[in-house]
């Protein structure tokens, strides 16, 4: 596990040593994370998805339906909260999305299909299932938190031209349709799915290269951290017990305890978020999955 999340930090250490020495600059961490967010992890979906066998997303049915109707709940419920209790907006964002989606690709896939190999199809579409729900639903909140006037209109027309909407549409009809991609296609797909991740780290450790105020921010930064590690998983287990949803929703039990995704941070650029409390929070959640992970495992 130490040498799938390694890679992780080289990446950001590298970011930061590119802004030590003046290669890079602030000016590029905006457009390295428009990059993940329009290009990126879109692709990176749409690679997911269209490896999905046809007859297998039918059986994953009872997967989605758990899954989007658990991370539903949480957002609605985070909506409510931050409301109720008067959250900053630039925290409240960041709880949102830092508390629930986490890093279900570049992390949750390899460690999960290497426990259980059978469940490609099953991460495949709980991926896919956090992508619809966090650009969805989740922009409309998001949108709603952050006081920008528009109309619901405007809201309704970018989720739908959304890339990770666009993307998740493709790949559904590649998948039903059973159409077969030029083998040219999918190896460019593959060659633009593998920049997604490693451009946005280093989008973050140039943004590490700045003074961050880690005193001011300690109380977010551990309960968003202790939601997202801690209590995200708690919920998908007992909804697993609860209704008896059996053994294929293992891997979303595993999924839900994945460290905040660098897709929080991408998200940054476009809401007003406090990044230093994403970073903050993205690094702090990866830290402790080698310790948190084997746990949840051997505990399922």
């Amino acid at each position: 596990m130490i040498l799938q999340i390694l890679p992780v930090f080289l990446i950001i250490v590298f970011g930061y040593l590119l802004s030590v020495i003046k290669v890079a600059h602030d000016s590029w961490v905006p457009i390295l994370n428009k990059f993940g967010l329009y290009i990126g992890f879109p692709v990176l979906i749409l690679s997911n998805l269209i490896r999905v066998d046809r007859e297998v997303l039918t059986t994953q049915i009872p997967v989605f339906i758990a899954t989007m109707a658990i991370i539903l709940g949480f957002m609605v419920l985070s909506y409510y909260a931050i409301k109720l209790f008067r959250i900053p907006k630039e925290i409240g964002l960041v709880l949102m999305t830092g508390g629930y989606f986490g890093n279900i690709g570049y992390l949750g896939f390899p460690l999960i299909t290497a426990i259980f190999p059978e469940a490609g199809a099953t991460v495949s579409i709980i991926v896919a299932t956090y992508s619809i729900s966090l650009f969805t639903a989740g922009m409309f909140l998001l949108e709603s938190l952050s006081g920008e006037e528009k109309h619901v209109s405007d809201i309704l027309k970018g989720m739908v031209t959304s890339p990770f909407i666009i993307a998740i549409t493709a790949g559904l009809l590649i998948v039903i349709l059973d159409i077969r991609l030029p083998k040219v296609i999918l190896d460019t797909i593959t060659m633009i799915e593998g920049s997604a991740s490693p451009v946005v780290l280093i989008g973050l450790g140039i943004f590490m290269h700045r003074k961050i105020a880690f005193h001011t921010l300690w109380k977010p930064i551990t309960v968003i951290s202790g939601i997202k590690m801690i209590l995200f998983p708690a919920i998908f287990f007992l909804a697993s017990r609860l209704f008896g949803l059996g053994k294929p929703f293992d891997a979303a039990i595993l999924e839900a305890s994945m460290p905040t995704a660098i897709t929080v941070f991408a998200l940054s650029d476009r809401f007003p978020m406090n990044k230093e409390l994403a970073v903050s929070i993205i690094i702090l959640t990866t830290l402790v999955t080698p310790i948190l992970y084997p746990l949840i495992v051997s505990f399922l």
